[in-house]
């Protein structure tokens, strides 16, 4: 007899077939399935094989049925599961495989750096940073994990360690866009402004629609001067994102060096309806107030800027000018002091504590400062401003006609420099060349007190001791608190004085 199952050959006493295991039915088949017995010499002898009856045709569609199958009931149930089993496990091994050389995704890294991105859209940097940190520690190959890491330190002002992150991030993923926007903000942060420029071009480049690369660069071209581009940049932002604060308050800040005042306070006021809680706003309208003497309203915004973000040197940087030009100059230097240490490659803090120190009569101090922030930006005009209103006092008129030439050369429309040359000038007895830098100076502001003052001496010199007297008494109308043109109308002996 043999199997229905599998045509195995079955021995009398069998329950069940060894081979495919079925159970074994009385009156098995003594042929195997898919034949009826008819021998070759039957076929050959006829033309046609014969014909199928009726009562047969229920054993062929069996048969045919059966065929189908016949290989894989052969096969034997424990290789067949066997084989199941090792694709499984193939399966697993490929799943494993993929995410770890995808760099995270669906990966634990991954939940972590989308929780960074969250609390930085939240202003929970030092949060962010902290979740970022896990997920570089998970997934050390994960471009994102870097990416989230460096934007969180360019909001805490870590600047390098920004463009450490964001380099190895594009170093991972030379496509990531995010990465190029971040590190040009960073690189703008730290003096690198070309630097900054070509990175927020190669963001532009990878994702035209991306409304912080247009921004970011924007700020680069506010720090390299181009202030036309960077309004440019900002009307592209703010296209692609209406609600983006940031660009509204980049655009006032272009504005207002262009001059644009009505327009950059508009802007500024914009983005603090906007977004309520970005220092940065608040930080710049400061600056427009601080331009237009406003010095209250600068202290209201700095304060904000500085609740918002405590480690934000440009407000206390702000904050400082704003108590220098109120006269509360142990508050200006503790301000700058505070500017300093949140970011101590800030050149303007030291210029501006510097200025501090030079009106309180610590010249070598200013001198100092002045010096660290000609290192840190060489093309500081005010730095070499300052540093020629330290040397003429401490009577190096060489090195001060040197620096102000410098600052001249960098910034043609600074009216202090132009003053300074002409202290200088009066050091080296050149008293007429004197004058005419001072009228320069009022030339290009009318309230110079220390112009009148420094010609006011230069015609002193020259015996124009009427000329001399006027320029004194309108010094002292500008700035009451001046005590060197009051003490040389006193030696002039004028009355009242």
């Amino acid at each position: 007899m043999f199997c229905t199952g599998c045509g195995n050959k079955l021995e009398k006493d069998w329950k069940f077939c060894k081979l495919c295991g079925k159970p074994l039915k009385q009156g098995e088949q003594e042929q195997p399935e898919g034949g009826a017995g008819i021998s070759a010499e039957k076929y050959a002898a006829t033309a046609q094989p014969p014909a199928v009856t009726p009562a047969q045709a229920p054993a062929a569609t069996k048969a045919a049925r059966v065929s189908l199958s016949d290989k894989l009931r052969r096969i034997p149930r424990a290789f067949l599961y066997g084989g199941i089993g090792a694709l499984v496990i193939i399966a697993i091994v490929l799943i494993l495989v993929f995410t770890v050389f995808t760099g995270g995704g669906g990966s634990k890294a991954e939940s972590y750096v989308n929780d960074a991105f969250s609390l930085i859209k939240e202003g929970k940097y030092q949060a962010a940073l902290e979740i970022a940190d896990k997920a570089v520690e998970i997934d050390p190959k994960y471009a994102r994990a870097y990416a989230a890491r460096g934007e969180a330190n360019a909001y805490l002002d870590k600047y390098d360690k920004a463009v450490a992150d964001c380099s190895k991030a594009i170093e991972l993923d030379p496509e990531l866009a995010n990465a190029y926007v971040n590190r040009s903000w960073a690189y703008s942060e730290t003096g690198k402004y070309k630097e900054a420029v070509e990175d927020g071009t190669k963001a532009v480049e990878l994702d035209p629609k991306m409304a912080s690369a247009y921004n970011n660069r924007a700020l680069a071209y506010i720090y390299l001067g181009e202030y036309k581009k960077a309004v440019a940049d900002c009307i592209k932002s703010i296209e692609l994102d209406p609600k983006f604060a940031k660009a509204y308050a980049n655009r006032g800040w272009a504005y207002a060096h262009l001059g644009e005042d009505k327009k950059a306070l508009n802007d500024c006021s914009k983005a603090i309806e906007l977004d309520p809680k970005t220092a940065l706003s608040y930080n710049v309208r400061a600056n427009l107030y601080l331009s237009s003497g406003q010095y209250d309203k600068v202290l209201d915004d700095c304060n904000k800027a500085i609740e918002l973000n405590p480690e934000y040197s440009g407000a206390y940087d702000n904050r400082g000018l704003a108590y220098y030009y109120k006269g509360q100059y142990d508050d200006a230097v503790a301000d700058l002091n505070k500017a300093i240490e949140c970011n101590p490659k800030s050149s303007d803090a030291y210029t501006n504590r510097g200025m501090v120190y030079n009106n309180l009569g610590q010249c070598e101090k200013a001198l100092t400062d002045s010096n660290k922030a000609i290192e840190l930006n060489p093309k500081n005009a005010s730095a070499y401003c300052n540093r020629a209103y330290s040397l003429c006092r401490l009577h190096q008129y060489e090195k001060a006609l040197a620096d102000s030439n410098k600052a001249i050369e960098l910034d043609p429309k600074m009216s202090p420099a132009y003053t300074n040359r002409g202290a200088a000038y009066i050091g080296l007895g050149k008293h007429d060349m004197a004058i005419a830098e001072c009228n320069k100076a009022m030339e290009l502001n009318p309230k110079s007190a220390y112009a009148y003052y420094n010609r006011g001496l230069a015609y002193q010199k020259l015996g124009k001791t009427d000329n001399a007297i006027a320029d004194y008494k309108r010094s002292l109308e500008l700035k009451p608190d001046l005590e060197d043109p009051r003490n040389a109308l006193k030696n002039l002996n004028v009355p009242g004085y």
